[in-house]
């Protein structure tokens, strides 16, 4: 019976040296995925600060575009209000009624322009920066197509 005993012996040994080689290949494996899982953490972390920078720079695009949009008008508006007061005064007068007539259609015409075409490439700069950021290129909320006219 000892070889028996030699036999078991020998096979407990080799399936010993099979567990401990296992057991190291499993190590490895589990290190590698250990540093898998770390790198898909701090991309993960990397994800969701870009994400963040890019609702900021939208939130930032939007507010900016409406402040011109609104600041354009609420220029446009005092404009006219300051030129309608010698406008009034001239066309009152009939000496210089229509001569003022005249200068003052071509202050509207040319006034409505400049405001017309600032708000336009405000519109254009909100569409190209919110494609930049890879948002829907849709009119911000509160920017108005509306043109003034008085």
């Amino acid at each position: 019976m000892v070889w028996v005993d030699a036999v078991l012996g020998l096979l407990a040994v080799a399936l010993s040296a099979e567990v401990w080689r296992r057991s190291a290949a499993d190590t490895r494996a589990i290190e590698g995925l250990a540093d898998s899982l770390r790198r898909s953490g701090a991309l993960l972390i990397e994800l969701r600060r870009r994400i963040e920078q890019q609702r900021q720079l939208a939130e930032a695009q939007q507010l900016t575009e409406t402040a011109v949009d609104v600041g354009t008008q609420a220029v446009r508006q005092v404009h006219f209000g300051i030129a309608a007061i010698p406008f009034g005064l001239l066309e009152a007068l009939p000496a210089t009624r229509d001569t003022t007539r005249v200068v003052r259609q071509a202050h509207d015409v040319i006034a409505n322009a400049v405001y017309g075409t600032i708000r336009g490439v405000n519109r254009l700069s909100g569409q190209a920066t919110r494609s930049a950021l890879g948002l829907r290129t849709e009119r911000t909320p509160g920017v108005s197509d509306r043109d003034d006219h008085d």
